[in-house]
């Protein structure tokens, strides 16, 4: 199927696709929330794991531990980190609430400072072994809602 088709059959199902979306997206976020505590902390976490995956310049090749090469390149990489006030601007959290929580989650080994004050992805390994357990969950996740919104629109 070409994109146009994709994107003319999703408008002729909109409905059932962004029913399937929230399906996806609540339990999503209701998971980072519920590990997190909120949601300014996943936020926060994100955006500087984004930071550092934008940076990576190695191609994975193939789908056989796809996610944990991706994972240890994200850890591994030494980039330029993202400072307190970018995050804010990006997140749209005041950038004192940014500050307040980056300290946690230095405390919490989730990130780290540098000598410049910019962060940086560095989780211990207990920590990743929980989030990876909740990125695989929202993987399958998001293969059930690419599923279901393909079959609808293959069926019309």
């Amino acid at each position: 199927m070409s994109t146009d088709e994709i994107r003319e059959l999703i408008k002729k199902n909109f409905s059932f696709c962004w029913y399937q979306f929230y399906k996806f997206l609540f339990p999503y976020c209701l998971r980072w929330k519920k590990y997190f505590g909120d949601l300014e902390f996943f936020s926060i976490f994100a955006t500087i794991v984004l930071n550092s995956n934008s940076k990576i310049s190695y191609q994975f090749k193939g789908l056989d531990s796809y996610l944990e090469k991706w994972r240890n390149k994200i850890l591994t990489q030494k980039i330029r980190g993202i400072n307190a006030m970018s995050i804010s601007e990006i997140t749209g959290i005041p950038r004192p609430t940014v500050v307040r929580k980056i300290k946690i989650l230095v405390r919490k080994k989730y990130i780290s400072l540098d000598k410049h004050k910019l962060i940086n992805v560095d989780v211990d390994s207990k920590n990743l072994k929980d989030m990876s357990k909740i990125q695989d969950s929202n993987i399958n996740s998001i293969n059930l809602f690419i599923k279901r919104t393909f079959n609808q629109i293959n069926l019309s």
